[in-house]
């Protein structure tokens, strides 16, 4: 085996992350572009051209770091003729909190939210620091007579068993009803509910692969927790992006879990989110067809809808879906999508650093003086007031 197969092995299986090698004149920079550039203003160093240039400016015994306003991270660097590419990867866990000062600080709008993290959450977490050293020490390893090399920065650019469970009929039956008691009270979005009912769980499955030791298991446990709590969501009626979007961030977090204490950290946040995922589609009781017209609002809340666009995803005519939606919520459409994009605003205002401007753009009003004309309508106060408590 070549000695670049050999270091792109031991970076994988060392730092946990992507590692491609290939002679530099095959690269396909368009390739990377097409699948891990999410935003080409906030990204230029994933563009191809960007990749391009990085590649052919690339000094040898140089590790270049390449990281972006969207917190990806990329190492390229030359080895045995070929030309490694690591990553992409993130130095952090999702959070929504982060994610949206992220995309406010790029100019871009709310309505990328859900697919920026579906993005983000495809990619593993790693240190820059510790994926660099573990590519050192492989060169290393593998040509000690090379000359070191130096690094350099680029801005921009249902529980399981163990084995086989011998229980009575009666057992097994009891274990189906406890299971699906979960599901029901993980669909009608009641928290403290579904909490007790996983609780009982854990005390009856005490030898569960879930609560072994073996870390393996235990994380083999939590991914099915997360399956069951996805299914149970998307009965509920709740939007897949959405769904997708709570279960790639919980997944993502799991590569990170390191002892018993994390997992059981990990499961309340969880099943907290899965449980106002399905709370907030249940609410007020609306029917199939408005639930999944709020649900695409708040899925897009931020961009210019119209009530076509949003009677055309529901399959009704304009006008049936504004007097239904009317009788239903007490708020027309119009309404109803102020008054999200008014409660995005004041969650930012209270969380984050972000200026009044950043989150008027950020959830839809590009006029910061129209965007604290709305809001001062809907809470009485203007953006800054609201901040300060006042």
């Amino acid at each position: 085996m070549a000695a670049s197969d050999i270091l792109a092995r031991i970076i994988k299986n060392m730092a946990g992350i992507s590692a491609e090698a290939r002679d530099p004149r095959d690269m396909d920079f368009s390739v990377f572009e097409a699948e891990h550039c999410f935003s080409s203003g906030a990204q230029p160093g994933f563009k191809a051209q960007g990749m391009a240039t990085a590649a052919a400016s690339l000094q040898d015994e140089r590790i270049l770091e390449i990281s972006d306003a969207l917190g990806m991270c990329l190492l390229m660097f030359k080895f045995d003729g070929k030309l490694f590419i690591v990553g992409p990867f993130v130095e952090s866990a999702w959070s929504d909190d982060l994610g949206s000062s992220l995309l406010a600080a790029n100019n871009l709008q709310a309505s990328l939210m859900t697919p920026f993290k579906l993005y983000s959450c495809r990619y593993r977490i790693a240190l820059r620091r510790d994926a660099v050293q573990v590519i050192i020490s492989g060169i290393e390893a593998l040509a000690p007579e090379s000359r070191p090399y130096q690094k350099q920065s680029a801005h921009g650019c249902m529980l399981p068993v163990c084995g086989h469970e011998q229980g009575t009929v009666e057992a097994i039956v009891e274990r189906y009803e406890m299971e699906n008691e979960l599901i029901r009270q993980v669909q009608a979005g009641d928290i403290h509910a579904a909490a007790k009912a996983l609780e009982r769980i854990e005390k009856r499955e005490s030898h569960s692969s879930y609560m072994t030791r073996d870390l393996k298991s235990m994380i083999g446990g939590i991914t099915v927790l997360r399956t069951l709590f996805r299914k149970a969501t998307e009965s509920a009626g709740v939007h897949p992006a959405i769904v997708d979007a709570i279960a790639d961030a919980y997944a993502q977090k799991t590569y990170s879990l390191q002892n018993r204490e994390d997992i059981e950290s990990l499961i309340p946040g969880m099943l907290a989110e899965f449980c106002e995922a399905a709370r907030q589609v249940a609410i007020k009781g609306y029917s199939h067809r408005i639930r999944d017209a709020v649900a695409f609002i708040q899925l897009k809340y931020s961009a210019s809808l119209t009530l076509a666009e949003i009677a055309k995803h529901v399959f009704v005519s304009p006008n049936h879906l504004s007097h239904q939606f009317k009788a239903e919520t007490g708020m027309s459409v119009t309404e109803f999508i102020l008054k999200t994009r008014c409660e995005k605003a004041a969650e930012l205002l209270k969380r984050t650093k972000l200026s009044v401007a950043e989150i008027g753009a950020y959830v839809g009003y590009l006029d910061n003086n129209y965007f604290v004309k709305v809001f001062k309508k809907c809470y009485g106060i203007v953006p800054t007031a609201f901040r300060d408590g006042k």
